[in-house]
């Protein structure tokens, strides 16, 4: 059983404790934060100074047992093993559908007075989980949590699954990978859960053994569980801490559209055109984002009915009705045949000015028309960029002659 004394010192003693107690004041704060480190050996006695008859008498100094003459001997105790944690998750991670290894990362600090290593559990919580704004709605897999000494976001070879030899007072941070199946939509959310489990430490490069919480109360360093603040997915007085963090799938939803209009026939011109054989009527292929995060195009396939034939020059279809014919180069609105604008919005765009002729990604082959959006160019459209922001749209238009 320990046992616990006042102190009662001569005057002297008593200045020296002032002026050991004003130097530890310039201890860190972060040391003062946890308190004393366990295993530190408290020793002290109290000495009494008494008189009989009116003659001072010899000191009497405390001991454990009881002291009747002399200095006796100090009583002593050492502190014991506070156990206490706290894990701080991150925010909100975006991924894409397909994403393998988007990072979050939690903090984990010893909020104990002994070095320990901490133990690193990641799971996803249960379909329905509610954080903050966000519900879960589908699990992440290849979930992984590690400690990144090189913060590049991957789990290289010699770095730790666990958190080893963490001061008093220090922090650490823990970097969590998760993969979002490539079946996931956008808006769709999954969140995870990090526990943190503090084990004995003393052992550097090895992850330490479980700690018991001591019941009695021995002449030992004892083990005291004081994590009295439960986290989001464990329970108090159990050497361990949690919080979670979420991942949002923010994906790109695309939309395609194709549309005709008719634009010349041979008899009207451009007056109120209809689609008889002769006549050209112009398709427009728009793909619009009406998702959250852009998306990358990389091509698109038309094949056309064996009743049309493709315009080579894109006729505008300005009179006379005669210029309504295919290859017109009079009425040329693009000597490759198509034309590309971008622009803001669902689309499609406006055509009608030569700066729109594409010069390249654009090609028809028989009856097969082929879009490559990592090469279509065309003045309007802009740099050569298959990402489509959210919110955009390209738009490519071709004439068909009816036969």
């Amino acid at each position: 059983m320990k046992n616990y004394h006042a102190n009662k010192g001569s005057p002297h003693k008593l200045i020296a404790l002032l002026s050991c107690a004003a130097l530890l004041g310039l201890v860190s704060q972060s040391a003062q934060a946890v308190g004393t480190a366990s295993g530190t050996l408290i020793s002290n006695s109290a000495t009494l100074a008494y008189s009989v008859g009116g003659v001072a008498q010899t000191d009497i100094g405390s001991s454990l047992a009881g002291n009747t003459a002399g200095p006796g001997t100090a009583t002593t105790f050492l502190v014991d093993n506070k156990v206490n944690l706290s894990v701080v998750g991150g925010g909100v991670t975006s991924m894409t559908p397909g994403q393998v290894g988007g990072v979050s990362t939690f903090v984990v600090t010893n909020l104990g007075n002994t070095v320990q290593d901490f133990s690193l559990a990641l799971a996803n919580n249960i379909t329905g989980t509610v954080l903050g704004a966000n519900t879960d709605n589908f699990n992440g897999t290849g979930l992984v949590a590690f400690v990144d000494t090189n913060a590049n976001g991957i789990l290289d070879v010699g770095e730790l699954q666990y958190i080893d030899e963490l001061a008093p007072g220090a922090s650490v941070t823990v970097t969590v990978l998760s993969t979002v199946p490539v079946t996931q939509v956008n808006t769709d959310i999954s969140i995870v859960n990090l526990l943190a489990t503090a084990l004995a430490g003393g052992g550097v490069g090895a992850q330490g053994a479980a700690l018991v919480n001591t019941v009695a109360n021995t002449a030992g360093v004892d083990v005291v569980f004081a994590d009295t603040v439960a986290g989001t997915d464990d329970l108090v007085l159990s050497a361990n801490h949690s919080d979670r963090t979420t991942y949002q799938v923010v994906s790109g939803t695309l939309m395609v559209a194709k549309t005709v209009t008719p634009i010349c026939d041979p008899a009207n011109g451009n007056v109120n055109p209809k689609q008889i054989p002769g006549a050209a009527v112009r398709y427009a292929i728009t793909v619009a984002n009406i998702g959250a995060g852009p998306a990358t195009l990389t091509s698109l396939s038309d094949t056309l009915n064996a009743a049309l034939l493709i315009d080579p020059t894109l006729n505008s279809g300005a009179l006379p009705a005669a210029n309504c014919v295919s290859g017109n180069v009079a009425n040329s609105l693009s000597a490759s045949g198509f034309g590309a604008v971008r622009g803001v919005g669902v689309g499609p765009g406006v055509l009608g000015v030569a700066a729109d002729a594409t010069t390249a990604g654009a090609t028809s082959a028989g009856q097969v028309v082929t879009i490559l959006y990592n090469t279509l160019a065309s003045t309007s459209y802009g740099v050569v960029n298959p990402s489509l922001a959210a919110g955009d749209y390209v738009t490519v238009y071709f004439n068909v002659f009816v036969q």
